[in-house]
């Protein structure tokens, strides 16, 4: 029984990892239909935002609203320039490893899971004596 729930982890976890880097890399629709088509800016910018697509969406509207009239490539630079200045940028100095928090989050919720399971079995096994 433990071998099944150890391999059920292990493909979970498998699973998940393989099914975040596949949606990081895509650019997003909504993104795009706002930089008229543009994917070399769509990626610039999803690129600065660290893959953050709710985050460039937001950026690039405020940008518009704040300095109407300018081109979408004015925009983009804009976004990436204020974002490395302000530290946050995709050239910044700070490494794209995993945080503090997320590494926190991610260990609690692994955790949680092998509870779970761990009580699960426990469960199953006591009905099957």
């Amino acid at each position: 029984m433990a071998p099944i729930i150890i391999l059920l982890v292990v493909g979970l976890t498998i699973f998940l990892f393989w099914r975040n880097a596949n949606h990081a890399g895509q650019l997003d629709p909504h993104l795009l239909r706002e930089l008229n088509g543009n994917r070399s800016l769509a990626r610039q910018l999803q690129d600065a935002v660290r893959g953050d697509k709710p985050l460039a969406r937001r950026l690039l509207n405020s940008a518009k609203f704040k300095y109407t009239g300018k081109s979408d490539r004015w925009y983009v630079e804009k976004i990436i320039y204020d974002l490395e200045r302000d530290g946050a940028g995709s050239r910044s100095t700070r490494s794209k490893s995993i945080d503090k928090r997320e590494l926190r989050e991610n260990l609690f919720l692994a955790g949680t899971f092998l509870w779970v399971i761990s009580s699960l079995t426990s469960l199953i096994g006591r009905f099957l004596r």
